[in-house]
């Protein structure tokens, strides 16, 4: 799995069958708002909690990549703490606190750590995961800022620790951008090294990226502008709609908080819809509020022509940043739905003389990071080869004998599948020589990565052939692996049962059939140890005649 753990939102992907799928949340959404909110009972993540922030905006948590191994008294922490409604305090080893009031002994006391919220983010991550797949999720990648250092990197990685789950890496968000495009074929696979950069634009930063792409990718330069965010551009539109709506009723809608909160968000939509029209209407309706005014394309980017002019500013700093001319950039990648704004477009497009590339779809631009990492789950750069000697059914029954790695492979398919040739040879001696050749998809083709290991230790002539009797009934196979064998393929058999029936007759079932497939699709997922082979054959065999009544019932199935 890959999860985009974002400072505004979180979004969790997964690499299958060469396609990269999204998975929504439990209200459907394929982005969860990064928001935590306690009540009496029960911690809350997401929407719902966002709705909490309305009513009881202390216990609500919000935008906490922040925080992260930051000290209490950095300048940043300050100015959050004058500004955020939930109170930061200092905490153990000169860092930062959450203090919420009125929360339960069984959810902490009221002090929370950065890790511990941005853990039950994670946590929703991967229970979202775990009942959509209807398997277990331990092992992903997750995203972070480019500009983390160490302590942050650790940070996040306590926070998956206290979640559950196994990082296999952690990749800085442009990088993972670079990767989604990568993988959709939107980066020509040159052979050259490629100079691309990344356009990144936040609710409150603009981020912008140059980064090498030849055998894998690299950040090569950073330029992070907290000052030109979605939120500058939102608040322009704020004041010019709220000047409007004084100049007409005399009222100041900047004054009534209620409706400020209420005016940001129908703003925001505001903002997308102008991306893919020339007009339209912001309308906000409540007992003391008539709001009803237009706003045009053209007025839009009149209001944010010194936002826009800024963002040029950022691009070509840090082009230059990068020892290079803008002529040399050979990709323009566009990431959120706030550059889809015709007039960022137009700028890009006449600084790089290029069209800067984007997706086809609205909604994937703030999915874009998340498909990155899944993709980057996937694809590994170190090959591990474990060797085993002996003809057990599992492999930690026989005797272990070495591991070796291969590093080096491409991060991403950049050619297709990565190809090995291994080759095992055992010479007069009981000596094994292992070696790994690298052949496809690789940075290096031709590396080689070697192990040696001695079968046979050294024994007296007396010891010798208890030694051999010993070492051949440990390896060779008993009834008791034949009869492993025959429960690992039942399990096998059911489980690809159970998938069939619910790819083709899932929407004939009836509601009662479809909560018994389901009961054993979780069965299945959580089990920790395996069970008898004649479970598994009874719960086929179930499934089997569930299946022939709804063949029975619509016709035959095909």
């Amino acid at each position: 799995m890959g999860i985009d753990l974002g400072t505004d939102f979180c979004c969790v992907g997964y690499y299958d069958d060469g396609k990269i799928e999204i998975v929504p949340n439990k209200m459907g959404a394929r982005c969860t708002p990064s928001v935590v909110a306690f009540e009496e009972t029960c911690l809350l993540t997401g929407e719902v909690a966002k709705c909490v922030a309305r009513r009881t905006p202390e216990h609500n948590v919000f935008e906490v990549m922040k925080l992260m191994a930051r000290s209490f008294v950095d300048a940043q922490v300050q100015e959050y703490k004058g500004k955020w409604p939930v109170q930061l305090v200092p905490g153990s080893g000169r860092g930062v606190q959450i203090r919420i009031p009125g929360v339960p002994k069984e959810l902490g006391e009221g002090l929370f750590d950065p890790e511990d919220i941005s853990a039950a983010l994670l946590k929703a991550m991967k229970e979202i995961s775990e009942e959509f797949l209807y398997q277990r999720v331990e092992d992903v990648v997750i995203t972070v800022p480019v500009f983390f250092n160490d302590r942050q990197c650790a940070a996040t990685l306590d926070a998956a620790r206290r979640a559950g789950l196994n990082v296999l890496e952690l990749i800085n968000e442009p990088t993972a951008a670079a990767i989604a495009f990568w993988h959709q074929g939107l980066i020509s696979r040159r052979p050259e090294e490629s100079n691309i950069i990344v356009f990144y634009w936040k609710k409150h930063s603009l981020d912008v990226y140059v980064i090498k792409g030849d055998c894998g990718i690299r950040v090569v330069v950073a330029e992070t502008h907290p000052d030109i965010g979605e939120a500058e551009i939102d608040g322009r539109l704020i004041r010019h709609v709220a000047n409007e709506y004084k100049l007409r009723t005399g009222v100041d809608l900047l004054a009534n908080t209620r409706v400020l909160s209420m005016l940001k968000e129908e703003i925001a939509r505001a903002r997308r819809r102008l991306c893919s029209r020339f007009a339209t209407r912001i309308q906000l309706y409540l007992s003391d509020i008539d709001l009803d005014i237009g706003l045009s394309r053209s007025t839009f980017l009149s209001l944010n022509e010194a936002v826009f002019e800024k963002c040029r500013t950022v691009a070509v700093e840090a082009v230059y940043g990068a020892g290079i001319t803008t002529k040399f950039i050979t990709d323009v990648l566009l990431v959120g739905q706030t550059t889809q704004i015709p007039g960022v477009r137009d700028m890009l497009e006449t600084l790089f003389w290029r069209e800067p590339l984007g997706v086809c779809r609205d909604d994937e631009h703030d999915e874009m990071v998340a498909r990155g990492a899944a993709c980057e789950a996937d694809y590994q750069s170190d090959m591990v080869f474990r060797l085993y000697q002996g003809e057990r059914a599992l492999c930690r029954i026989n005797r272990f004998l070495g591991a070796f790695t291969l590093s080096g492979f491409r991060p991403m398919a950049a050619s297709g599948t990565p190809i090995v040739k291994l080759v095992l040879r055992v010479n007069w001696n009981g000596i094994l020589y292992a070696s790994a050749e690298a052949i496809a998809d690789h940075c290096e083709i031709g590396k080689v990565t070697k192990l040696e290991v001695r079968l046979r230790k050294e024994q007296s002539a007396n010891d010798r052939p208890a030694a051999i009797a010993h070492d051949e009934q440990e390896c060779e196979e008993t009834e008791e692996d034949r009869a492993l064998r025959a429960t690992f393929e039942a399990r096998r058999d059911l489980q690809k049962l159970v998938w069939e029936i619910r790819e083709k007759h899932f929407e004939r079932m009836s509601i009662s059939q479809k909560w018994r497939m389901t009961e054993v699709l979780d069965w299945l997922s959580s089990e920790d140890n395996y069970a008898d082979k004649s479970v598994y054959e009874r719960k086929a065999a179930e499934l089997r005649s569930i299946m022939a009544r709804v063949c029975g019932r619509n016709g035959l199935c095909r």
